[in-house]
């Protein structure tokens, strides 16, 4: 098991501070978007599973471009297209995929989510929102944009994902465990039924502090998955490093 190098250290569960991150088969400058690369975030990327018949997919709220150029190495046949309101978060996602080598799968757009229009529906929607709401905000405009859901609050963000996913579709969504009861919520409001969560522990003993949702138009049985990061402090999991190998530089 390989246990974490000063830079993979950087993570401790939170965002990496360098002004770029390298993976394996792409890097993910950073320096301009407020919001960087996070685990949380890779782990989304990495486990939001995708069928073989997955060709359309919505990446909304893209930062980085991060989760747009991990799903096309995963789904190499597929049109992706990565929405991004903030202007600066645009830029920096539009140049890390005209740099990467799936430039040709992902279409980069800046936009707000509730005036997106596509003539298709997506067959996957991916999304790390902003998902803080009545909290304490600091300085950083920017920052506040992509942390606090003042610009696309959860009902917003499920109306526009009720109007763009195929019947068969998935929607998958990063939350905090914090702000789950308002998400189930504003949930229990619209046509999707939640068929999945994955609950993120940082450890065994630790309660967990990140849930991915998954989200269907359909009926469907409903079942948890759980993944714990670090079996010891900078030791990975054996099931978090099978999960990130094909992402992660010294997996």
């Amino acid at each position: 098991m390989p246990t974490l190098t000063p830079r993979l250290a950087q993570e401790q569960f939170g965002q990496m501070s360098n002004h770029y991150f390298d993976m394996k088969r792409m890097r993910i400058e950073q320096s301009d978007c407020a919001m960087k690369v996070s685990t949380d975030a890779c782990i989304l990327g990495a486990w939001t599973p995708l069928g073989n018949d997955c060709s359309h997919i919505l990446d909304i709220g893209t930062g980085t471009g991060l989760l747009a150029l991990m799903i096309a190495q995963r789904q190499p046949q597929a049109n992706i297209d990565a929405i991004e309101i903030e202007p600066a978060a645009f830029r920096q996602a539009q140049t890390n995929i005209v740099q990467s080598i799936y430039s040709g799968q992902i279409s980069v757009h800046e936009v707000d989510a509730k005036q997106w229009q596509s003539d298709v529906l997506y067959d996957m929607i991916i999304c790390n929102p902003p998902f803080f709401t009545n909290s304490l905000k600091g300085d950083n405009s920017q920052r506040n944009l992509a942390r606090h859901n003042d610009e696309l609050g959860f009902e917003d963000l499920l109306k526009v994902i009720t109007k763009l996913l195929s019947l068969d579709g998935i929607a998958s969504i990063l939350l905090p465990t914090s702000e789950l009861p308002k998400w189930q919520n504003e949930l229990g409001r619209t046509a999707l039924k939640t068929v999945k969560h994955l609950e993120i522990k940082p450890f065994a003993q630790s309660a967990a502090n990140r849930v991915i949702a998954l989200l269907s138009l359909q009926e469907g049985q409903f079942s948890t998955e759980k993944l714990v990061i670090y079996k010891a402090p900078k030791t990975y999991t054996e099931e978090f490093t099978s999960l990130m190998r094909p992402f992660y530089l010294h997996l």
